[in-house]
């Protein structure tokens, strides 16, 4: 690939597969406006990882409510791949529906008053077969990696909760990004919304095989 200024090749390319993957001119302005508010906040001097951490927290700040916060943090999760020019991982997240526009996806979730009340339900709901061995496959993973109890119990409950909102959908990687982003609003705390996109990117490989 030719050698080209990360901040232009990032901008340049994410507009691109926005429009490829069909999002409306409106959505593709604001999530390009809030993507060049991220290249321009970018810290001289600093790792790119880093750089960008602290660009995205600036740019986070200005935000005027959660909602537009949310977006800030889809645009900086889907956009910081381009920033460091990871041809694979774009191709992968491409392969996998990561860019597609979710607009005719609906995510159902039973009635709740807030992230608790949906851990409890999707602790009490009754797993397919399906779900039973793909669940029991991801733990089995993690056991296997010498993790704890508690760990085991969180993280299996996170992937509970990306189970009931998959309920009626397809498994696949446009239907599992919408529950994502339906899921993340729940997570208050910038912390939990890391830690549960974490343990969603490890349970999708499970989820698909």
């Amino acid at each position: 690939m030719e050698t080209i200024e990360p901040t232009t090749y990032a901008l340049k390319a994410y507009q691109s597969i926005l429009e490829k993957h069909g999002h409306r001119r409106g959505e593709i302005y604001k999530r390009m406006h809030i993507a060049r508010c991220i290249m321009g906040s970018l810290p001289k001097g600093l790792p790119p990882n880093v750089a960008y951490r602290k660009a995205v927290d600036a740019v986070l700040l200005t935000m005027p409510d959660e909602a537009a916060a949310e977006t800030c943090r889809l645009v900086a999760r889907d956009l910081f791949p381009f920033y460091e020019q990871d041809v694979p991982t774009i191709a992968a997240m491409a392969q996998t529906g990561a860019f597609e526009c979710l607009d005719d996806i609906r995510v159902d979730l039973p009635p709740h008053r807030d992230l608790d009340d949906l851990i409890k339900i999707s602790k009490g709901m009754s797993l397919s077969q399906e779900e039973s061995a793909v669940l029991n496959a991801y733990a089995e993973h993690i056991l296997a990696q010498g993790v704890d109890a508690k760990v085991l119990e969180n993280r299996t409950t996170t992937c509970r909760l990306l189970l009931l909102g998959l309920r009626g959908l397809p498994h696949d990687g446009k239907h599992y990004r919408a529950v994502i982003d339906k899921l993340l609003p729940l997570f208050k705390r910038e912390e939990t919304r890391a830690y549960f996109l974490v343990v969603a990117r490890q349970f999708y490989s499970f989820l698909v095989t």
